[in-house]
């Protein structure tokens, strides 16, 4: 079982890194939370949060009930609108279309990332692999050596979550040669 001792392990001591971090279905939200209270809590570092996965409104619960200084996070949601489900208003939240639209996705992660008055920063890419069920694999490698060119220059912290899938090994390891480190948990 993965815990947030695992998490400050591999990533205590770098102060700027994008990372791909590979995890199984069983483990992904113990991924996401441990790897979010690890830069909210123990580094105290504000942030993007991207969700192509869950609405905000689940996310900002779970965070709470998990602890996570959901104040130090601008959430970018790109699945509520998908799901009909009803927008919860929130200073801390850009509601987009939908993750087909990787324009306003960047448009939006630009944003927000800017509006940071903070020397540290991170973004949190909440799912490569559903980006992936939007989206088709060419455009979502474009996407994300694009962003991760963005992250490096904004000095932004990256964090970039995906299921271990089986026929993805040559898109993770295209996407893993762009990145600083690949961590499987």
């Amino acid at each position: 079982m993965m815990d947030a001792s695992v998490i400050k392990t591999k990533l205590g001591k770098q102060s700027e890194f994008v990372a791909l971090v590979l995890v199984n279905s069983n483990e992904y939200y113990k991924a996401s939370t441990s790897l979010m209270k690890f830069l909210t809590t123990t580094k105290h570092i504000p942030g993007v949060y991207l969700s192509v996965n869950k609405p905000f409104s689940v996310l900002n619960e779970n965070f709470k009930k998990e602890g996570i200084r959901n104040d130090l996070i601008i959430f970018i949601d790109a699945i509520t609108n998908l799901s009909d489900s009803k927008l919860e208003e929130n200073e801390h939240c850009y509601y987009l279309e939908s993750p087909e639209n990787l324009s306003d996705i960047s448009i939006a992660i630009s944003e927000a990332i800017e509006s940071i008055d903070h020397k540290e920063k991170f973004i949190f890419i909440d799912s490569l692999s559903t980006l992936l069920i939007y989206n088709n694999p060419e455009t979502v490698t474009k996407f994300i050596h694009f962003l991760i060119g963005k992250m490096r220059a904004w000095n932004a912290i990256g964090v970039i979550l995906s299921l271990k899938k089986r026929g993805e090994g040559s898109l993770i390891a295209e996407i893993g040669q762009f990145c600083d480190m690949t961590i499987e948990l």
